[in-house]
């Protein structure tokens, strides 16, 4: 559940989403494009691959290339949470490489929060202690919510501890040190962080080699208590982790110092120990736990680590559950530490002076010595500083020119209104790709409902495989769109679709086999600008590794985006929960395909008043058992025993005795809903336990059919009849 983010460089820990675009003119469509709320829910899963630590399932985030602001080229994503999204990005006219965190979408463009965040971050750019992550520049242009700050060559201290265990305290000490002097100053100004916790806490090395500490996001302190953020964290985001908030903040009252000091104490604790203070299995038996249970001595909780008890009485301490009870400022609380490190004689703490611990804050700040932690390639203050200063003094010459570059925007709006209506008509489209497009900055333009096509074929680099962008904007009088991407003989392909500017995909297709291409009637897509995405699908899944980067430069694959053309019979996606599920009435029939792996069908009986119904579910597929797959039936609601069903085409004789049943199979009767969806099937492809290879089934072509039949008269099947799940046992 410690879901904290494995960082590469300053790896900041949290979302984001951007809207709008840099790097070439931006639509007037772009910004405030959505995917309706069912959409933006949908994924696919088997997320298994993961950039951040290099494995390059699936990485064609769109972002890549965009310029922000006219000055911030986004590099590569660093890592993401619940408030945003972090880049390594350049400055483009100082060639110097800086962090850019860029907030997500519902809480970038709420007004409110817009401005909220802008008085924090001025708040934020003002603190110079050296164990701060330094912010240089904000803002909220263009749609987009940013904030751009120093990027640290180290790991957190979240990725230390995975990686290294419980950590000696002459070292934490060291670390806590230095981040109570980065709260202290922030405390000063009224700044309360909020979220300390190993993962925003990066761990450097200055020119001895010696830890240095610095404190990330700052700049989005009081963010964390906006209306915004609180609607994400009732859908299921968790912000400030549940690991060390402190009493107060899970009840929502105020907040001041002794949070951080609180979140401190449990930072240390996880630290020394390697154990958070509480654990359970959800986020809410941990909140409870932190308002109600008393803390395990670290010394007690890890005996065989010798941790001194005079340190365990500090934690315990900073951990009480009233603040008044806590060290009254981090200033206590760092002194509380060096007192317990210089006892125990800690060479990294005991050469600082005793005098400097009793000093006033500001005076304590100001001894710790300067750091060296950023590469010679990173932006410093003092440089960006310089850079701001010789555009101030160049104003003059632009206000000499203004009128030569009012002629030339209106000529370059003419040329881009030009290059959209001929996108938008097809002019200057001659249906193939034009390299490179590997970005969404260089994504070729295609008319809603033509067919583009194009090449995998020589890889960017080496591990990574090419990968085509096409921009499409779906109309306002579309009312979904279907999407076809024919196969490869010698890969398997993933189709993504990337709202305008959205790091994350909407949706996401991966086939997992070659010669199998996508043919999807319809998906719920709201109007506006999309980037569709194809590329190789590189999953691991399961046992499976990783394929190698395969390239193809004699087979074309064809891409076509067009209005929706399902059948009133045919699945819609995503509806994959219940909230999203297609709906069929008595006497209806529905069908679709479980097209890739891990994907999930729900579909339910649609409301109303009438006599009792029953589900029919078959199995039609011509080659499912063949390949080791068979289709899973789970029954929601409508009264069934609980227990999925395995339905099969051919005679039963597997393992799973009345798990498995032939096709069609058919529940018991059930009172039809009279309301909400309340009765639902789930329907997923599982592998067959009689055959040798039990892995995760890859999707296919084969169709499945559910429908939804009126029941006369309830009554019950004969008792030898009865299957677990509402199915019937083969005979």
């Amino acid at each position: 559940m410690d879901a904290e983010p494995a960082p590469r460089r300053a790896r900041p820990s949290e979302v984001t989403v951007l809207e709008g675009a840099g790097g070439r003119a931006p639509r007037a469509s772009d910004a405030g494009t959505r995917v309706d709320s069912a959409a933006r829910r949908f994924s696919v899963p088997n997320d298994a691959g993961s950039r951040l630590d290099g494995e390059p399932a699936v990485d064609a985030d769109p972002l890549i290339g965009f310029v922000v602001a006219d000055r911030y080229r986004i590099l590569e994503r660093l890592g993401s949470g619940a408030m945003g999204v972090v880049y390594e990005v350049e400055h483009t006219q100082l060639g110097k490489r800086l962090a850019m965190k860029l907030l997500s979408g519902g809480i970038a463009h709420a007004g409110p929060t817009v401005g909220r965040f802008k008085r924090e971050a001025l708040l934020a750019s003002r603190l110079s202690s050296p164990h701060t992550v330094q912010v240089f520049d904000f803002g909220a242009t263009n749609g987009l919510t940013w904030l751009v700050m120093e990027l640290v060559q180290g790991v957190d201290l979240a990725r230390v501890i995975r990686d290294g265990g419980p950590l000696p305290f002459a070292r934490v000490s060291r670390i806590v040190a230095h981040v109570c002097t980065a709260l202290s100053e922030a405390h000063a100004l009224g700044i309360v962080h909020r979220d300390i916790k190993p993962g925003n806490i990066m761990i450097a090395s200055d020119e001895s080699g010696e830890d240095v500490a610095k404190v990330l996001d700052f700049g989005l302190a009081k963010l964390r208590d906006t209306p915004v953020v609180s609607d994400l964290s009732a859908v299921g985001t968790i912000l400030g982790t549940p690991f060390y908030m402190a009493p107060e903040q899970i009840q929502g009252g105020p907040v001041d110092g002794r949070t951080d000091v609180y979140a401190l104490g449990a930072v240390m604790y996880r630290a020394l120990t390697g154990q958070p203070v509480f654990a359970a299995s959800s986020p809410a038996e941990v909140y409870a736990r932190h308002l109600t249970d008393p803390p395990i001595a670290p010394h007690l909780r890890a005996p065989d680590l010798a941790i001194p008890e005079a340190v365990s009485r500090v934690v315990l301490r900073a951990l009480e559950k009233a603040p008044a009870q806590r060290y009254a400022s981090v200033d206590d609380l760092r002194r509380a530490v060096l007192d317990a490190a210089s006892v125990g004689a800690a060479p990294e703490v005991a050469a600082e002076p005793a005098a400097a611990q009793a000093e006033a804050p500001a005076v304590a700040a100001a001894a710790e010595p300067a750091v060296a932690v950023a590469g010679r390639d990173t932006a410093t203050r003092d440089e960006l500083a310089a850079y701001e200063r010789r555009l101030a003094r160049q104003l003059w010459i632009g206000r000499g020119i203004a009128a030569a570059i009012v002629a030339g925007a209106l000529a370059a709006g003419a040329f881009v209104g030009l290059r959209a209506y001929r996108a938008g008509t097809g002019e200057s489209f001659d249906g193939t790709e034009s390299e490179p497009n590997d970005d969404a900055a260089h994504a070729d333009d295609v008319p809603f409902g033509r067919t583009v096509s194009g090449h995998l074929g020589q890889r960017l680099r080496d591990g990574q495989g090419d990968r085509d962008f096409f921009r499409i904007d779906v109309p306002p009088t579309s009312n979904g769109v279907s999407i076809h991407t024919t196969a490869l003989p010698n890969m398997a392909t993933c189709t993504l679709v990337f709202a305008s500017g959205t790091p994350e995909p909407v949706a996401r297709f991966c086939l997992a086999r070659p010669r199998l291409g996508l043919a999807l009637p319809a998906l719920r897509l709201a109007p506006g600008t999309y980037y569709f995405a194809v590329l190789q699908d590189r999953e691991a899944r399961g046992a499976t590794p990783a394929p190698d980067v395969v390239e193809n430069v004699s087979d074309a694959y064809h891409l076509t985006v067009e209005p929706a053309a399902a059948a009133p019979s045919d699945e819609v996606e995503p509806n994959d929960a219940v909230s999203e599920a297609n709906e069929v009435a008595p006497g209806g029939t529905l069908g679709g395909q479980l097209a890739w792996p891990d994907d999930v069908d729900v579909v339910c009986v649609e409301p109303g008043q009438g006599p009792p119904v029953r589900w029919v579910v078959r199995d039609v597929g011509d080659h499912l058992e063949d390949r080791g797959a068979l289709l899973e039936v789970t029954p929601i609601g409508g009264g069934l025993a609980r227990g999925p069903v395995r339905v099969h085409r051919a005679a039963v004789t597997g393992p799973g005795g009345a798990r498995d049943v032939p096709t069609p199979w058919r529940s018991d009767p059930m009172a039809r809903p009279g309301a909400a969806r309340e009765t639902c099937v789930r329907l997923r492809l599982v592998a067959d336990p009689a055959k040798a290879a039990a892995r995760l089934p890859p999707g296919g072509r084969e169709t499945w059919s559910v429908a939804v039949e009126e029941v006369a008269e309830p009554h019950a099947p004969p008792a030898h009849d009865a299957a677990p799940g509402g199915g019937r046992s083969p005979r």
